[in-house]
């Protein structure tokens, strides 16, 4: 399953070329690392379509500390793993990160920062 997010370009407020610049990172990043799920994105006339594998939130409150911990542990390091990309999400909070019974996942990239 995909999640679809359709974003109209006159309301992204970034510079054309830098949102193109963003997707392409975006998509190298998904297909590099495997706690991002895999994102394609289009931009078609006025349109930039956003495709992302659906990750399906399973419950963590089961787990014990020590489990909980070393998710975060393995989070933190999978996040350091973006730093030779030059990659930057912007807005890590626990909405964007979901626990797919096995990994943190992280979620909610946005084409624009602004």
């Amino acid at each position: 399953m995909v999640k679809i997010k359709e974003y109209h370009l006159k309301n992204l407020l970034d510079d054309y070329d830098d949102i193109v610049q963003r997707c392409h990172l975006i998509e190298q990043v998904s297909n590099s690392v495997s706690f991002i799920p895999n994102t394609q994105i289009t931009i078609n006339g006025e349109s930039l379509i956003y495709q992302q594998d659906l990750i399906k939130r399973q419950n963590y409150k089961d787990l014990n500390s020590q489990q909980k911990i070393g998710l975060l542990e393995q989070f933190s390091k999978d996040l350091d793993n973006l730093i030779p990309y030059g990659f930057v999400h912007g807005d890590i909070n626990s909405s964007n990160v979901l626990y797919d019974g096995i990994r943190l996942n992280l979620i909610g990239i946005e084409p624009s920062f602004k």
